[in-house]
């Protein structure tokens, strides 16, 4: 029996991106066991339960926490 993938907490300020025909999150790591306090990217996404947040990666389990980060937002963000 296969083992479940360890979730690693929540992501903040997040937005989904593509590369290829592949998703990823790209979003500060609220309570990571290594990077909590950091942005960062997920590796890709294989589900993505939208109702509840919960996200599947290839390597790891998140919840996606507010909304996701505008254009406008993230033009705030980046000139403050």
């Amino acid at each position: 029996m296969k083992a479940e993938k360890p979730h690693k907490g929540a992501i903040n300020n997040w937005k989904r991106y593509e590369h290829g025909d592949k998703v990823f999150i790209w979003g500060e790591f609220v309570d990571h066991p290594r990077f909590a306090g950091f942005y960062g990217n997920t590796s890709y996404i294989v589900s993505h339960a939208e109702a509840t947040g919960e996200i599947e990666t290839l390597n790891s389990r998140y919840t996606l926490v507010g909304p996701e980060l505008t254009r406008e937002f993230e033009k705030e963000y980046r000139e403050s």
